[in-house]
């Protein structure tokens, strides 16, 4: 049976992983967005898309109301997504790391159980010394 420090280092070391493969997927995502809306604003600032007023929240959309064709416009948007992705990769990082712990320190302590007691090293043990049925001495 599997100790239950061992199972909960994996189950740790698992959501540790699933939050960093979220991490990177925001990340992915954000690039996505962040390009739509460049290239979109682009195109409408030199005239190839005819665009209309879009009603937008700037609680759920970071690009409401902001002018991608001014310079730090975008950098100012994209800096939040990659914030953000940093945040979730080192709490990834984190509880990995917690589950790397309690599972090497359950491999140690079953280490230090299997080794002989104190009590049974302290007597000196004795040692043959010469060749066995020749009268060695002890």
């Amino acid at each position: 049976m599997v100790s239950p420090y061992k199972l909960m280092g994996l189950a740790l070391q698992i959501a540790g992983m699933a939050v960093m493969v979220f991490a990177f997927l925001t990340l992915v995502g954000g690039l996505q967005s962040t390009l739509s809306h460049v290239t979109t604003g682009f195109a409408a600032s030199s005239g190839v898309i005819k665009t209309t007023e879009q009603k937008c929240d700037p609680k759920t959309d970071e690009f409401c109301g902001v002018d991608v064709t001014k310079d730090g416009a975008i950098e100012s948007v994209f800096a939040k997504r990659v914030y953000t992705f940093i945040f979730w990769l080192g709490a990834g990082i984190v509880l990995l790391f917690m589950g790397l712990l309690m599972r090497t320190s359950e491999e140690i302590g079953g280490f230090f159980a299997s080794l002989p007691e104190r009590e049974k090293m302290k007597e000196r043990q004795k040692v043959g010394i010469g060749k066995v049925g020749w009268g060695g001495q002890f």
